[in-house]
């Protein structure tokens, strides 16, 4: 699904009844990150149901903080082409992080981010070695 698609399905009458239907479920209401309850929104965990056909349990509450923080985390590794990298994992990452106390998710996405670009230009040299 391209993403002017997306958008369109987001901004839909399915998406709205799809995150009703999340909403009257048994499933988590809370940041899985952070556990807060504040400005919640649904995100995608897999992009491979999506358009109405998505389970609820490929949806993941995110406040809206971290949901632009995965976003952000997620944007870059792809420019770094990292192509593995996957939402479920980043928030598994995210709130492992939190739980340790190892610092709050923004310093995690910065310690990662430099994590990221070190292992890219580790892996562009062993690349280029004879």
């Amino acid at each position: 699904m391209d993403r002017k698609t997306y958008q369109k399905y987001l901004h839909s009458e399915v998406w709205k009844e799809k995150k009703e239907k999340y909403y009257s479920s048994k499933l988590p209401k809370q940041c899985y990150i952070c556990n807060s309850r504040e400005n919640l929104e649904i995100h995608h965990r897999s992009y491979k149901r999506v358009g109405g056909s998505e389970y609820l349990r490929d949806l993941l509450p995110l406040c809206r903080h971290h949901h632009r923080l995965i976003h952000q985390y997620l944007k870059v590794g792809k420019k770094l082409g990292l192509t593995r990298l996957n939402t479920w994992n980043v928030a598994k990452k995210f709130r492992k992080r939190l739980k340790k106390n190892l610092g709050p998710p923004v310093e995690a996405w910065e310690q990662s981010l430099s994590a990221l670009e070190t292992w890219k230009k580790t892996r562009s040299a062993k690349e280029q070695e004879p």
